[in-house]
C-alpha cells in the first residue's frame, strides 16, 4: 500500500502543472499514452499484486513526463496525459487480472481472439 500512496504523491505534484494549450484530450498521443501504460500494467500485474503493478506503471509514467521535461525544457510534463497513462494503467491491470488464473505455483494466462 506504501508504493500506492506514493505514487499518487508524484502524480499530485504533477497535476498542477497543467497541460499545453495545444494539448488536446484526444490528440494523437493519448493513444501512446494509453496503449504503452496498457502493456505496462498488465506485464506488472502479471508478476505481483495489483496495488503494486498499478503504482509500477504510474511510476513509469510519472517518469517519462519528467524525463520528457528534463530532456525538453518546452515539453511540459501533461496532466491530460498523465489521466491517460492511469486509464491505460488501469486498463492493464484490470484486464490482466481479471484473465490470470493462478494454479499451484504456475501461472496461466489465457486470451482468446476470434472473428
Amino acid at each position: 500500500m506504501h508504493t500506492l500512496k506514493r505514487a499518487a504523491a508524484a502524480l499530485a505534484l504533477l497535476l498542477p502543472i497543467g497541460a499545453h494549450a495545444q494539448d488536446r484530450w484526444t490528440g494523437p498521443d493519448k493513444v501512446l499514452h494509453a496503449g504503452g501504460s496498457f502493456v505496462i500494467g498488465g506485464i506488472a500485474a502479471s508478476r505481483t499484486e495489483p496495488a503494486r503493478a498499478y503504482a509500477v506503471c504510474a511510476g513509469v509514467g510519472v517518469s517519462k513526463e519528467l524525463l520528457s521535461w528534463a530532456v525538453d525544457r518546452f515539453n511540459r510534463p501533461s496532466a491530460k496525459d498523465m489521466t491517460w497513462n492511469l486509464i491505460g494503467c488501469a486498463a492493464g491491470v484490470g484486464l490482466t487480472r481479471w484473465s490470470l488464473q493462478r494454479s499451484g505455483d504456475r501461472t496461466q494466462v489465457h486470451y482468446s481472439w476470434e472473428f
